[in-house]
């Protein structure tokens, strides 16, 4: 079963869409919650469906990694105070790359003009403030 409604994603973006999204969402079943893995696969799912696709070049784990830290930057999720709570070093060892990567959360930042507590990529659980 698809990680997301087909719809949403074009076909030629599938196969890549559905890689990612294991990752977040392996990601999210481990070390954070039900919230940030819906969050991540909808951010997936915009940037799929933009022409062209960020996520056509590059790595696979590059991609779920730069989304997980721009969900997790949008949540605070660095701030000890916060629950659930990950250090970036430590989310980018979980998706399974180094800290340094992180030209794929500019790009994903940049392209949806992110901001912190975006309400479009706020966790539903998220009361923090800056």
């Amino acid at each position: 079963m698809s990680a997301s409604d087909p719809q949403h994603v074009p076909s030629r973006m599938r196969e890549r869409f559905d890689e990612i999204v294991a990752v977040t969402d392996a990601v999210a079943a481990r070390h954070l919650d039900a919230d940030y893995a819906a969050l991540c696969r909808r951010m997936a799912e915009v940037l799929a469906r933009r022409r062209p696709s960020p996520l056509e070049r590059g790595e696979v784990w590059t991609w779920a990694a730069g989304i997980l830290h721009a969900v997790g930057w949008v949540n605070f999720l660095t701030d000890p105070s916060q629950q659930p709570h990950m250090t970036a070093a430590a989310l980018a060892a979980a998706a399974g790359v180094g800290q340094s990567t992180a030209a794929a959360f500019r790009t994903i930042r940049d392209a949806l003009d992110l901001v912190r507590l975006d309400p479009a990529w706020t966790c539903a659980g998220s009361s923090s403030t800056p």
